[in-house]
């Protein structure tokens, strides 16, 4: 059976929304820190506050550098059309195989839609790696198996 195009619809919102949440969620940490960091005041305990000082600078570079990988996960979904067809194995691709079901964006990991588990893989995971240019009928190696491309969508 035909891969329904809505399916792509739905991952490719899956991954916009947990993109965005991350954003959201990271921001507003940040800023959370950053205000303690403000709010923070030299007490007679001078060792204490310059230690709580250091860890709640750390803990903002520590959230800036998911923050950007976060970004550099938003605009790879940028660039996708969710209503682009595709013969072969790319970016915004759904990759159907013998052994499981791909959406070529961003690491999101396994969701269900529609009854059917999807990895939502990243451009720098090994299996996208494997499959990336494969079309319908095309094979790959993966732990000592051989799996086919039923469809790409």
């Amino acid at each position: 059976m035909p891969l329904d195009p809505s399916i792509k619809k739905e991952l490719y919102n899956l991954c916009v929304g947990n993109v965005e949440r991350r954003i959201n969620l990271l921001q507003q940490t940040i800023q959370a820190a950053t205000d303690a960091v403000r709010e923070e005041t030299k007490s007679s305990a001078g060792d204490k506050y310059e230690t709580m000082r250091a860890m709640l600078h750390l803990e903002v570079e520590k959230n800036q550098v998911q923050l950007e990988q976060a970004l550099k996960s938003k605009r790879t979904i940028d660039e996708i059309n969710p209503d682009s067809r595709f013969t072969t194995a790319q970016l915004g691709a759904c990759v159907i195989t013998n052994s499981g079901n791909y959406y070529l964006a961003i690491s999101v990991g396994k969701v269900q839609v529609e009854s059917n588990d999807y990895m939502i893989i990243s451009p720098v995971s090994p299996i996208r790696k494997l499959i990336s240019g494969l079309k319908k009928g095309d094979s790959y190696s993966f732990r000592n198996e051989s799996p086919l491309v039923l469809e790409v969508i």
